[in-house]
């Protein structure tokens, strides 16, 4: 039978093609398609109107199965078209099937029918499906009675031959490798077929010199070179190509005698955009001469009545646009026309204005324009500006305004004073209700002077600005001027000075008392330093009055022997005598700031929203965040010492090992390895750094745990205690349960015991289960208990305070993120748990902190321990300790200060005899001072120079430490200053401890 058809006796035959190329789902196609349906809607309905850009792969499992449309294929039917070629005097009908592989839009994979490779079933050369009917586009599955109807005859076609497209751009998520390589497969099957192939090169408009040179290695592939398959590059987005590559398909199909000729892309490409300049340009020329400019607006039709009355829509010119552009662009082009015509009309008019004026309308018009003269001003500052009108002159004026961007928000179009005086344009209404400025008003003579009246009133205003600052200038010059010290004093001293004598009074009064706000300001802010400087000596008027009172409450206000010390010693500075005139706000100050030192509330510092505390929140949490980020990534080590029965042991090993995913376990704090040893394979240090886990099966190896005399302090990590299920002591599982419980609190661990599931009967035939004696679930809790142990559970060995001064310079973030840079591990400690593992028998401790303690546990590698510690950090200002004593012990402390501010190094060394102090037992190893300075302040600053070496010296005569910080340098740099800065906290904390162990063992031998 033969694979062609005619649908008449006389007329050409019918030749089936079938366009195949890249489809599926998104892994195998990429971003977008390869451009097949855009090929065969260009060819069968290439008009612009009909031409979608969109034709989406992606069916709902309803328009696959009940559009027939669709019909439950992968392929489409797109219809027939007639080609006739006068050059080689032939015609072929074409019909078209598009070779695809429709997706489920819930799913996102290929709907049924498509598990058929895609290369065998798009090859196929006999397609059935009754009742077929021609696509259009997406949005007439399930609307087909609202477009037209074409059934594929007789339900069947035979394909005669194939179009592969192969697309040249570059399309992200399919590489040219792929490609080729989908396109190989499918080329091989069609050569199968005996059926001529052509190979459209889609996209070239687009297209990458890389896919070209792909599709060429492909088709001199030995398998596929010696079919010598044609190929013509194409573009269904601009038009190129498109038919010739349906000739040559044709030709080839029908063994036409002399085939096509196929002309280069490029070549093709400037063909059809200088065709479409030609339909553009006959278009316009039509235009113009059924709508002359020179008639309007007498002639002026609307775009309804230029279609149907004038004719235009009979216009092969009009015909051949609309095909090439569409009806929107025809009509775009129609306004465009109609807007020069009446731009040109405005233009007319405007030049006729003097007359317009000078006949009856002329009254209407001057007063119009005169009553908008005023509002030029507004226009001069809002488009030129007051620094540029002052030396600017009107013809450069008028061009910035006219060229500026906002020129429409401020003016008419020119043209539209015109058109308000014309009584027959339909638009005087609209013009009536329009508030902006007649551009004609820049062309008048009044806008002229309007301008330079603007420009002296603005120098005028420029110069009276000058004279205030000068002014202000003699002020801040005049040492006279003092907080609190009116005009009236001062006057005489301001007298011949230029500035002043050229104010008016009242504005000399207003200045005078402006700068005096200023001058109290910094007088203020002045004194507030200078109280921080000397921070020390309300510390001892605090501790005087509780040392008096035996009481721990807050000042209230100082007594006449307190206020007289503090002035007698503060009068020598400068900054206390300033304020002489305020001497009562001077007094308030004082007393403020000595109940702020006995009672720090954060709503009282004198630093305001600068406080440490206020901004400690943000910062801590912001740090953490990205500390948690970087972490969330690394692999834990989970160590686990293993007690037990042997068998129990190998038992729990080879059901920890098929929990596993690989090496790692996959677990919602991150990824971890699991490491087992048994108890007799376990390091001298495994009780401090590693988890003990204790299976337990009988009373018997209950008693075994029991009589070794365990206890708290003995573990670094919360000891684990499982209780394993073994079928031979069911009866006894209550009772080990409830012991089990109680030997895990006595010792502070954590216990496992036997889930539900252990005791079922059928518990053997579950996929729960790993092994005779472990189940998935109660894994599942073992390594659990065991994240908890090891992460949150493990004991303290120190706790560090961080003390910064708030209103600092250099931000808080550079000295935590230095600090916190030597930490391996860091996690947030919003309650503060401690137990010290070298003092303490208790296994955590809760404390309450302030809410603007800063809190956090780090865990830093101690090379000389040979183990990471963990170290409570905790960050404050100063002004929240130095008085208070500290619910729990501070094993050390870091007290950061800026070198550039004296207030700050004050606050470091208050704070360190504080301790001292308080504390005699302190070891002063324990305290590390931090200078905050940049590099060239050293050199560059004596302020600086000075706080950095009385700094140095004062960790020297306290023995203690001292390091400088610069934010410009990297975190990490003095990361060995604080590694052994923590070492010496641990080895005193375990100095400290072996001697109370000496002595208990003294005491209890005595």
């Amino acid at each position: 039978m033969s694979s062609k058809s005619s649908q008449s006796g006389s007329g050409p035959e019918t030749v089936t093609i079938s366009v195949l190329g890249v489809s599926g789902t998104e892994r195998v196609k990429g971003a977008v398609g390869v451009g097949k349906s855009l090929l065969c809607n260009r060819f069968i309905r290439g008009d612009y109107d009909s031409f979608q850009m969109e034709h989406s792969s992606i069916l709902s499992q309803a328009d696959f199965s009940g559009s027939p449309v669709i019909n439950n294929d992968h392929w489409l039917y797109w219809g027939e078209v007639t080609l006739s070629n006068d050059d080689l005097c032939t015609n072929a009908n074409v019909r078209v099937i598009e070779q695809t592989e429709f997706v489920d839009d819930e799913t996102f994979e290929a709907l049924a029918g498509a598990g058929e490779d895609y290369a065998k079933r798009a090859t196929r050369t006999k397609l059935e499906s009754a009742d077929k009917l021609m696509y259009i586009c997406k949005e007439q599955l399930g609307l087909e009675a609202e477009f037209a109807h074409q059934t594929l005859p007789d339900g069947r076609c035979f394909v005669d031959g194939f179009i592969y497209v192969y697309d040249l751009s570059v399309v992200e998520g399919r590489p040219f490798d792929a490609q080729s390589d989908f396109a190989f497969a499918t080329l091989q099957m069609a050569l199968k077929s005996k059926k001529p192939i052509v190979v459209a090169a889609s996209k070239a408009d687009v297209g990458d010199d890389n896919g070209r040179k792909a599709l060429q290695r492909l088709l001199t592939r030995k398998e596929l070179k010696s079919a010598n398959i044609p190929m013509v590059e194409v573009s269904a987005f601009s038009n190129v190509n498109v038919t010739s590559v349906f000739e040559l398909a044709a030709a080839l199909i029908e063994k036409w005698k002399v085939k096509p000729k196929m002309i280069a892309f490029a070549d093709a490409l400037n063909q059809q955009r200088k065709r479409e300049r030609e339909i553009c340009e006959r278009y316009v020329a039509v235009l113009r001469e059924l709508m002359p400019i020179e008639s309007w607006p007498q002639r002026r039709p609307t775009w309804a009545k230029l279609l149907n009355r004038i004719g235009l829509s009979r216009h092969m010119a009009y015909t051949h646009f609309v095909y090439v552009f569409g009806r929107a662009e025809a009509k775009k082009l129609y306004q465009k026309h109609v807007n020069e015509a009446r731009e040109f009309w405005m233009q007319r008019r405007l030049e006729s204005l003097p007359f317009f004026c000078r006949a009856c309308s002329y009254s209407r018009c001057s007063y119009r324009l005169q009553t908008q003269t005023p509002r030029l001003t507004h226009v001069f500052a809002d488009l030129i500006g007051a620094e540029r009108v002052r030396t600017m002159k009107w013809v450069d004026a008028k061009e910035a305004i006219c060229t500026h961007p906002l020129f429409d928000e401020y003016f008419q179009p020119l043209g539209t004073l015109a058109a308000d005086l014309d009584p027959s344009s339909p638009q005087i209404e609209r013009n009536l209700n329009d508030t902006r400025i007649p551009a004609e008003l820049l062309l008048t003579v009044e806008a002229e002077p309007t301008y330079y009246e603007f420009q002296r009133m603005v120098d005028r205003e420029y110069r009276r600005e000058r004279m205030e600052e000068q002014f202000e200038q003699a002020l801040a010059q005049c040492a006279q001027v003092t907080p609190g010290k009116p005009l009236q004093e001062v006057e005489i001293f301001l007298r011949g000075n230029p500035a002043y004598d050229a104010l008016p009074p009242q504005l000399a009064f207003n200045i005078y008392d402006r700068f005096q706000e200023i001058l109290v300001k910094k007088a203020e802010a002045d004194f507030v330093e200078l109280l921080l400087e000397r921070v020390q000596l309300f510390i001892d008027v605090v501790m005087r009055r509780r040392q008096q009172t035996h009481t721990m409450r807050p000042l209230i206000g100082l007594d006449d022997n307190e206020m007289s010390d503090l002035r007698s010693i503060l009068h020598e500075d400068a900054r206390y005598r300033q304020l002489n005139r305020l001497f009562e706000f001077r007094d308030k100050m004082l007393s403020n700031y000595a109940s702020f030192v006995s009672y720090p509330l954060v709503q009282n510092c004198p630093s305001g929203n600068r406080c440490v505390d206020t901004l400690l929140q943000d910062i801590f949490h912001s740090h953490l965040q990205r500390r948690q980020l970087v972490e969330s990534s690394q692999l834990l080590h989970i160590n686990l010492v293993l007690v037990g029965d042997e068998k129990l042991t190998s038992d729990f090993t080879f059901a920890v090992a098929k929990m596993l995913c690989g090496d790692v376990l996959e677990h919602e704090r991150g990824l971890a390895q699991i490491i087992c040893v048994r108890e007799k394979e376990a390091t001298m240090d495994a009780m401090r750094s590693c988890t003990y886990l204790f299976l337990i099966d009988s009373t018997d190896s209950l008693e075994g745990i029991k009589s070794r005399s365990f206890s708290q302090a003995d573990f670094g990590c919360p000891p684990l205690l499982v209780l394993v299920a073994d079928p031979a002591y069911y009866d006894m599982l209550p009772c080990l349960h409830r012991q089990c419980r109680m030997l895990a609190n006595s010792l502070g661990g954590i216990f496992v015991g036997v889930g539900s599931e252990s005791l079922s009967v059928s518990r053997r035939a579950s996929d729960n289960e790993l092994n005779t004696h472990f189940t998935r679930d109660q894994m599942s809790r073992i390594l659990d208990g065991a994240f908890s142990s090891q992460t949150d559970g493990r004991r303290l060995d120190a706790r560090v305070q961080l003390s910064l001064m708030c209103g600092d310079q250099f931000p808080a973030q550079c000295v935590l993120n230095s600090l916190l840079s030597v930490a391996a591990h860091l996690t947030p400690s919003s309650s503060g748990p401690f137990c010290s593992s070298f003092i303490s028998s208790v296994w955590i401790e809760r404390n309450t902190e302030s809410p603007g303690c800063g809190m956090a546990t780090v865990e830093v590698p101690i090379a000389s321990l040979k183990r990471t510690a963990r170290i409570d950090m905790r960050v404050s200002s100063y002004h929240s300790w130095l008085i208070s004593r500290a619910p729990l012990p501070i094993h050390g402390h870091i007290l950061a200060y800026s070198a550039r501010r004296r207030a700050s190094f004050a606050h470091a060394a208050a704070a360190a005899h504080r301790l001292i102090e308080s504390s005699p037992s302190t070891s002063t190893k324990s305290i590390l001072f931090i200078a905050v300075a940049d590099v060239t302040d050293f050199f560059n600053d004596e302020e600086t120079n000075a706080l950095l070496t009385e700094g140095s010296e004062l960790a020297d005569k306290l023995s203690a430490s001292f390091v400088t910080l610069s934010p410009e340098v990297a975190e990490r740099l003095h990361t060995v200053t604080f590694v052994e800065f923590f070492e010496r906290i641990l080895c005193a904390q375990i100095d400290q401890a072996s001697i109370h162990w000496t002595t208990r063992i003294r005491d209890d031998s005595g």
